[in-house]
Order: C-alpha cells, then sequence, then structure tokens
C-alpha cells in the first residue's frame, strides 16, 4: 500500500486471514480500531468483489529471527527459505538469515532491522517457493539467478 487512505496498512486478505492473524495475536477486531480497514476487491483481480482486509504497521510485530514477518506462518516461511539456502549453498543458518534479513528488512532502528515487506496474512511471497526465494536471494535477482548451468555468483554474504 503506498497511496492515499491505505498509506501504512498491509494487506491481510480475506476474512480467513485476518481471523487467523487476529487470533495470533489475542486481539478482537474492536480492538483494532482506526488501525484496521477493508476494501472491495476490484474487478479483474482474485476475489472480486470480496472484503480484503489491511491493518495498519503499528499492529504488525516481528515474529522470530525474521524482522518481517508478521504472523507465525510468515516465520515459518522464512525458516523454509533459510533452511533451503543452508542445504542447497552449504552457508551457515546465521548467515541464511542474515541475507533474508537483508532482502526483506532494512537497517534503521537502535533495536535491529526494521521490515521494508512485512509478510503477514495472504502475501504476494508466497506465490513463489522457498527454493526459489533462497536462490534468488542468494544470487540476486538480476540476469539468470535460476539458470543453475549459468555463470551465476553469490551475492556476498551481509556485513562484508
Amino acid at each position: 500500500m503506498s497511496t492515499g487512505e491505505y498509506d501504512g496498512y498491509e494487506r491481510i486478505g480475506l476474512r480467513e486471514h485476518l481471523t487467523r492473524l487476529l487470533a495470533e495475536y489475542d486481539l478482537d477486531e474492536e480492538d483494532l480500531g482506526g488501525s484496521g480497514r477493508m476494501r472491495t476487491l476490484p474487478p479483474g483481480v482474485a476475489h472480486a468483489g470480496e472484503i480484503e482486509y489491511l491493518v495498519h504497521r503499528s499492529v504488525l510485530r516481528p515474529h522470530g529471527a525474521f524482522p518481517c514477518a508478521g504472523d507465525d506462518e510468515a516465520r515459518e516461511f522464512c525458516e523454509d527459505v533459510a533452511d533451503e539456502m543452508v542445504r542447497a549453498f552449504g552457508i551457515s543458518r546465521a548467515e541464511a538469515v542474515a541475507r533474508i534479513n537483508r532482502q526483506w528488512s532494512e537497517p534503521g532502528s537502535p533495536d535491529g532491522d526494521v521490515p521494508r515487506v512485512w509478510i503477514v496474512g495472504n502475501s504476494l511471497i508466497y506465490h513463489d517457493e522457498p527454493a526459489d526465494w533462497a536462490t534468488g536471494i542468494y544470487y540476486g535477482f538480476t540476469g539468470r539467478w535460476w539458470d543453475s548451468g549459468g555463470d551465476r555468483q553469490p551475492l556476498p554474504p551481509p556485513g562484508s
């Protein structure tokens, strides 16, 4: 979300995604107050005519080692990406986590990284498999990053 009345809000998805998020955060919809929004999805998109829910970023909190993971499902997804990087590229778990955080977060607060992207609810990030994200994050998303037969070089590890 980057324009108008939805500035500062993150897409959660349909009712079932909002229900899951609220349960995980131990909140009721009323607890959101002005921090929740809804809108009708326009024609031509999946679930056109249905209500999509959004929450203000101030409601979200990082899960696990990943500032970008706004719920347990996102944390598990990031862990799957990290596991795939460790398995496929022989790097340490710490390096894999740092690479994921470099991809989806940015240095910002005295407490550490802040999300550049919140993975929460029905995030578009789930449209690719963890193995695809692992490869792209490891090699970068330029050139033929997906081509294992090509001459690709990994991005430098974070902090190097």
